[in-house]
């Protein structure tokens, strides 16, 4: 049996502008474009693992903030199976490789007028599909290592501030100075 998860109106359309603004971001930065992603795959163009580390430096410093300000957001960290990575980050791997999209920019090209991003969303969903029927079945055969997981000022055993300060300075330093020296 399926449930489905319904949210407020308000939710809704803050997550759906907050997609479109995302959407329009990646457009700028032409992640829409099969090129720029298979540029990333065959390390000619790093635009997307800039994009990327960008997104997890706003990210870190955002929940450190919402951290000081009292709003501690709750998230959801599954502890580690790497049967699961592995199998999951092979599938999407392949299917990234093989159409030159994630769901985001899928989406995003769709909106531009590629026709194989219609192909690929379709792909998509159908997998997802498929994932969300077999799933009860199959998870029993996944178990987890045992391992706890940790987050990255927890692995370091530092504060939480200093830990995004470290990734800020390693972000800096891979995006700005190692990246740009080798274009």
């Amino acid at each position: 049996m399926m449930s489905f998860i319904w949210i407020d109106l308000s939710s809704f359309l803050i997550s759906l502008m907050a997609g479109v603004i995302f959407g329009l971001f990646l457009y700028q930065v032409k992640l829409t474009r099969f090129d720029t992603i298979v540029g990333q795959l065959v390390l000619k163009d790093f635009t997307l693992f800039k994009v990327i580390l960008s997104a997890a430096l706003v990210t870190s410093f955002g929940l450190y903030l919402q951290g000081v300000i009292g709003f501690k957001p709750q998230l959801m960290i599954s502890n580690l199976s790497l049967e699961r990575a592995i199998i999951g980050g092979t599938i999407f791997g392949l299917g990234f490789a093989l159409l030159g999209y994630c769901p985001a920019t899928a989406v995003g090209a769709i909106a531009e007028g590629a026709k194989d991003g219609i192909t690929g969303l379709l792909g998509m969903i159908a997998g997802s599909i498929v994932y969300t029927a077999v799933h009860p079945k199959i998870v029993q055969y996944f178990r987890s290592e045992g391992l706890k997981t940790l987050t990255f000022h927890e692995f370091f055993n530092m504060p939480e501030l200093v830990a995004v300060i470290v990734f800020l300075v390693l972000v800096i330093f891979f995006e700005f100075y190692y990246l740009n020296k080798k274009n």
